[in-house]
């Protein structure tokens, strides 16, 4: 059980609280890339009870931060980029959903090399912004 006065909880926790919007999508594509990472090696390690488990449960919390950026998109500042970012955002979902039933490793692939070019660009930007 996770305990709220662990110190490292709360300073992880005042981490995450003290970050920027625009950091805090960073951790995001970051978190899902990792995420992406750990169950691609629960696949290729072989299907026992706790690899199928760490395979969905990771498949499961990309899609989660998917439909959380989904939710952060600004449609009052940039529609056309907002329809556009939702629509990746969903049909990343259909690959992880693809790659869950079908196995089928190139939508894996696709999905960490959308991924990895959007956290590239985002980060890009933010150094930009943060100069």
């Amino acid at each position: 059980m996770l305990m709220m006065n662990d110190p490292s909880l709360l300073y992880k926790k005042a981490s995450v609280e003290t970050l920027s919007p625009g950091r805090i999508i960073l951790l995001l594509f970051n978190t899902a890339l990792s995420s992406l990472e750990k169950a691609e090696e629960a696949y290729l390690s072989g299907f026992s009870v706790r690899g199928q488990e760490v395979f969905h449960n990771n498949l499961q919390k990309v899609e989660n931060i998917l439909r959380e950026l989904q939710n952060c998109l600004r449609y009052n500042y940039a529609k056309e980029l907002a329809d556009t970012l939702y629509r990746l955002y969903d049909y990343l979902c259909e690959q992880l959903s693809t790659f869950r039933m079908k196995k089928n490793k190139q939508c894996l692939e696709n999905s960490k090399k959308i991924l990895t070019e959007l956290r590239d660009g985002w980060r890009e930007m933010l150094q930009h912004r943060e100069g």
